[in-house]
């Protein structure tokens, strides 16, 4: 049975500012999709872990529809040409998921001592400060408000402050982290002093059974590879020629893992971001830093931490650096689409325009996904292709790309249509024009026909073009020539079709070769087949009433040939022109019309 969920966005999609209805039926590997009361069906689902992927193009309507349940739904691309970016109220909480939880430090909770770290009551602690340190010297640590809640925020109403502070007559760097902060040595370079991410059922070496364990988890998961982390900053430094802020972003396999470093994880690292460069200027301002990723390292857990100073011990005390929005960044868009391995030319993927059309002439492409490779800006990015075979030749093909937690993303339209064939030329009583041809008949797409007449006694010349120019100037026939074909060009002059090559397949050149081929004065067929490229000529032949046997004249034996059919020594359907009277049946009449017509009567 159908599992059927209903969308309701109220959308200004610049169509009579009309809410946009979207509704989706599931059923295993199709679904069909409704918008605003049109409906698609059975349109193929491209699952991709617990997200399912569906493009629809058609009608105006070009649109990447996500969701991964009954309540999670989003649904980018055009209606009528006009943007749609719809996301179902549930999207926003999935979107989440993806990020380091309660990044926008709104809220706040108490771990003793009048000291605070980011996070809800009872809900995921995801950063922390010295507050919940562990080590020898954890109860100095302790001592020091270096995690601060500020209301100078950059965005709503709090933010976090990390400040450089005395303890023990040393200098302590401000620092958060989503690992966990151990004070365990004297010296303020001592490895024993870090941040360390612990995630249970990983090789981890240290143990958190103390009083503070339960503002864990000291580690944070990830449901997908970012491609940067973001965060606004204010860095306020002392001594600001000398000092620098510090950001480092650690993208792990789960198993145990601290900085500064005690010795070399490279078989732990799947990924690193961040800088030890950031420069105080006392205002907010907005890094972005893209990870690096490493081989053959699973990405599984996400260790952030940031310091007053890059350089443990070297802060001058009351150093601080303000953080706000820290955000992890899901890149997805589209860098380039290759068909049958050829890029597609004059494609600007930075264009606001999300519309391609792409025209061909000859055989049939018969189009399936897999002729379109997609190359994409995001590690995470997701892609889906639908082609929709428009018979004859054409198609209609969306590609989409997302990210996995839905806020970026782009849909493409590409309308490939099958270019028809004109002939260029004395044919038809027309002279030569690049904005003038005799379309040719075609029910498949690969051969093309046309009957033609020629009226010049000293030869007719004619060519084929797979596209008109809009006028019949100079510049008119170099817009055509790429287009232009005829015979081919191995020799010299025109191309004369003589008796002896009536009905035989004649070359095509490829395109861009402007050979005509020429014809005496005469009613032809013609017959172009694309996919072998060859021409064939058939003369029409004239009927001349009388003329039963097709000679040309009339004569005695078109006589015999009658009398023949009815004594029935010959076959009438061999014949059809027997039938001079026209009355369905050869009999004496015919005999006696023939008679009259070779005596003028």
């Amino acid at each position: 049975m159908k599992k059927i969920f209903t969308l309701f966005a109220a959308l200004v999609c610049m169509i009579g500012l009309q809410a946009t209805t979207v509704t989706v039926a599931p059923n295993g590997n199709v679904c069909d999709v409704t918008v605003d009361g049109t409906t698609y069906n059975n349109l193929s689902v491209i699952p991709q872990g617990d997200i399912h992927l569906v493009a629809i193009n058609r009608d105006g309507v070009s649109l990447l529809v996500r969701y991964t349940d009954t309540n999670t739904v989003s649904a980018i691309g055009t209606i009528n040409g006009q943007p749609i970016n719809y996301a179902s109220a549930a999207v926003a909480a999935y979107a989440k998921t993806f990020q380091i939880p309660n990044s926008d430090f709104e809220e706040w909770h108490s771990v003793g001592n009048d000291l605070e770290e980011p996070g809800a009551e009872g809900s995921l602690y995801s950063w922390h400060g010295f507050g919940t340190c562990f080590g020898t010297f954890s109860s100095f640590a302790r001592t020091g408000s270096t995690l601060i809640q500020s209301t100078n925020n950059h965005n709503n109403s709090r933010c976090a402050v990390i400040e450089t502070q005395s303890v023990m007559g040393a200098t302590a760097n401000g620092t958060m982290t989503t690992g966990r902060l151990k004070a365990g040595g004297m010296s303020a370079t001592s490895t024993n002093n870090h941040s360390e991410m612990f995630v249970p059922g990983s090789d981890n070496t240290s143990s958190y059974n103390d009083n503070y364990a339960s503002y864990g988890p000291f580690y944070v998961l990830l449901k997908a590879k970012p491609d940067a982390i973001k965060s606004w900053l204010k860095v306020v430094l002392h001594n600001t020629d000398e000092h620098r802020a510090n950001l480092s972003a650690a993208i792990t396999n789960g198993k145990y893992y601290q900085e500064p470093k005690d010795k070399e994880y490279t078989d732990i690292v799947a990924a690193t971001a961040g800088s030890t460069d950031i420069i105080p200027n006392g205002n907010w301002q907005e890094y972005t830093y893209p990870f690096t990723y490493y081989e053959n390292v699973e990405a599984k857990a996400i260790m952030v931490t940031i310091s007053t100073n890059a350089k443990p011990g070297k802060g001058t005390v009351g150093d601080q650096v303000y953080i706000d929005d820290v955000e992890l960044v899901y890149n997805a868009a589209i860098t380039n689409i290759a068909l049958n391995g050829a890029t597609l030319e004059g494609f600007n993927f930075n264009a606001a325009t999300k519309s391609y059309d792409l025209t061909y002439s000859g055989a049939a492409m018969n189009l399936t996904a897999d002729n379109f490779v997609v190359t994409t800006e995001g590690v995470s990015a997701m892609v889906v292709k639908n082609v929709e075979d428009l018979g004859c030749g054409n198609y209609r093909i969306a590609i989409g790309v997302t990210s996995p937690d839905f806020k970026n993303g782009e849909v493409y339209t590409i309308n490939v249509t099958k270019r028809p064939i004109y002939i260029l030329g004395d044919v038809n009583g027309k002279d030569w024009a690049a904005n003038d041809g005799v379309e040719m008949d075609t029910e498949d797409g690969t051969i093309y026909t046309a009957t033609v007449t020629t009226s010049r006694d000293n030869g007719n010349y004619f060519g084929f073009t797979s596209m008109l120019a809009n006028d019949n100037d100079d510049g008119a026939w170099n817009y055509i020539l790429p287009y232009r074909f005829g015979a081919e060009l191995n020799g010299d002059g025109d191309f004369w079709i003589t008796d002896a090559l009536l009905n035989t397949a004649l070359n095509l050149g490829a395109d861009g070769t402007t050979r005509a081929f020429r014809l005496e004065k005469g009613e032809w067929d013609l017959k172009v087949d694309m996919s072998a490229r060859t021409l064939t000529v058939t003369k029409v032949q004239q009927v001349i009433p009388g003329d039963v046997d097709g000679s040309g004249t009339v004569d005695v034996s078109d006589v015999n040939l009658v009398v023949n059919i009815i004594l029935g020594k010959a076959q009438f359907a061999n014949y059809p022109n027997a039938d001079v009277d026209g009355n369905g049946t050869v009999d004496v009449t015919d005999v006696n019309a023939v008679v009259n017509i070779i005596l003028g009567k």
